[in-house]
């Protein structure tokens, strides 16, 4: 990848693979958009991953931008490619996150799916898990009561999984908003209530 001027590191903790042992010869890479944007051999829980943005230079045009969703594959020295799910918060510029629990995706799901946000009523997060059966640009939005979009999510294109996300409600006030998950012509809205 090309070093950018604009970075984040996530700390990844303890990793669990479906069937599997990390070994200090495994890599972990980064990815938005499907571009890789980091890259480091696994030193052990709390291995910190480079996550490069768009400094607006050539070669960066498809990384991260404020509010993108990081992704992570553990790469084996055997050659394996594993995806990897965790609550990743979604990328701010220098910014550092920590990651306690990561854990590997067994197999590719069969249909597209937004499970139910959990806590939910929540304060001031909840967490989000959604499938996607094949590659997709998936656009996840919350709305409030009048149908106006107050933030999105994610809108990027997603590698067949299960991901996880995170909606931090901090900066919006108590009440009743809508989560609405599209890809293609797959649609599903969820009933949010944040209570403070």
């Amino acid at each position: 990848y090309i070093q950018s001027m604009y970075q984040a590191f996530y700390f990844l903790g303890s990793i669990e693979l479906d069937g599997y042992d990390i070994t200090f010869n495994d890599h972990i890479a980064s990815y938005c958009n499907n571009e890789v944007v980091g890259y480091r051999r696994y030193a052990g829980p709390y291995t910190d991953i480079p996550v490069m943005g768009n400094d607006g230079t050539n070669g960066t045009e498809l990384y991260c931008k404020e509010g993108s969703l990081p992704q992570f594959k553990l790469f084996k020295s055997s050659g394996e490619i594993i995806n990897l799910i965790a609550d990743t918060p979604l990328w701010s510029n220098n910014m550092i996150y920590t990651i306690d629990s990561v854990t590997s995706i067994s197999d590719v799901p069969q249909e597209f799916s937004l499970s139910e946000a959990y806590p939910n009523p929540f304060n001031p997060s909840t967490t989000i898990n959604f499938s996607v059966p094949t590659e997709s640009v998936v656009n996840i939005g919350i709305y409030d009561l009048s149908g106006r979009n107050i933030q999105t999510l994610v809108n990027d294109n997603y590698q067949p999984g299960y991901y996880s996300i995170v909606w931090d409600g901090t900066r919006h006030s108590s009440g009743v908003y809508f989560m609405k998950m599209t890809s293609g012509s797959y649609t599903q809205t969820q009933k949010l209530m944040l209570v403070k």
